[in-house]
């Protein structure tokens, strides 16, 4: 985790650094954005899926979405005003400064995290393996490939979209902290409804809205459009999510190789 920051951070810093001339390397710059993500964010997965339980797994995820919607708020609509406020590239290097200090203090924070020792092997091919006699495992690895196309296309797409549709940071700020504003009371409403036996008809209710509000998205041409949008998904994609990391989860727990690999 704290090497998934480290390069993180590395890339801020190598913003920062290069300043206008960044974009002519985006490919490196991608690279270690793209690395420092998937380290952390494996090591992320497999700390939650150990300090959770079955029944505690939906209430974590339903407070750690509303945690993390309560800190987009404040930072979308930041960053779209320092961008708008100073002109030229000074916005987004002043932006990326701002990023860099709070990995930095993310690193710091980590440093409390108890170490603790790891048995068994990192085997993608058992991993593989697994889903040939265990269905739900293939089914689940199949969703998570999906569900990462839908990630990957979205969290690029999706704000382009809307600044090319405006030509305003600040209207794309201001989407993003209509989002998280909705997202973080429906993560805490998610946090008390659910249970073991209705998150799948939560993630179908959830899958269902939103895939209907890729049509509102398609036909909008208006800030207000996008910030409907926003608002709809800020409801319906914790309605999808909290349920299904927790499933994901128990899948994993039933896995007959969990012991022997992580």
């Amino acid at each position: 985790m704290r090497a998934g920051i480290f390069v993180i951070s590395v890339f801020f810093i190598s913003v920062l650094l290069l300043s206008t001339q960044a974009s002519e390397l985006f490919y490196v710059l991608g690279v270690l954005i793209g690395t420092g993500y998937g380290l952390f964010w494996l090591a992320y997965n497999i700390l939650i899926f150990e300090v959770t339980e079955p029944y505690t797994r939906d209430f974590f995820n339903g407070m750690f979405g509303a945690l993390q919607s309560l800190s987009g708020i404040v930072g979308p609509v930041s960053a779209g005003w320092i961008i708008t406020f100073l002109t030229g590239y000074k916005g987004y290097l002043t932006v990326f400064f701002i990023s860099f200090v709070l990995f930095i203090l993310a690193i710091i924070f980590s440093i409390f995290l108890e170490r603790r020792s790891v048995e068994g092997k990192y085997n993608i091919r058992s991993v593989i393996r697994e889903g040939k006699e265990n269905k739900q495992w293939f089914w689940m690895l199949t969703a998570h490939l999906f569900q990462g196309m839908r990630e990957g296309v979205f969290l690029f797409l999706i704000g382009l979209w809307v600044y090319m549709g405006t030509q305003s940071e600040m209207i794309v700020g201001i989407y993003n902290m209509i989002y998280a504003i909705a997202s973080f009371v429906m993560y805490q409403v998610v946090a008390k409804i659910v249970k073991p036996d209705n998150r799948k008809i939560l993630i179908l209710i959830g899958s269902i809205f939103l895939f209907i509000s890729v049509f509102w998205l398609l036909k909008s041409d208006a800030a207000l459009d996008y910030y409907i949008y926003a608002g709809i998904l800020g409801v319906f994609l914790p309605l999808f999510f909290a349920p299904y990391t927790s499933v994901s989860y128990d899948v994993i727990g039933q896995a007959k190789m969990l012991g022997s690999i992580e």
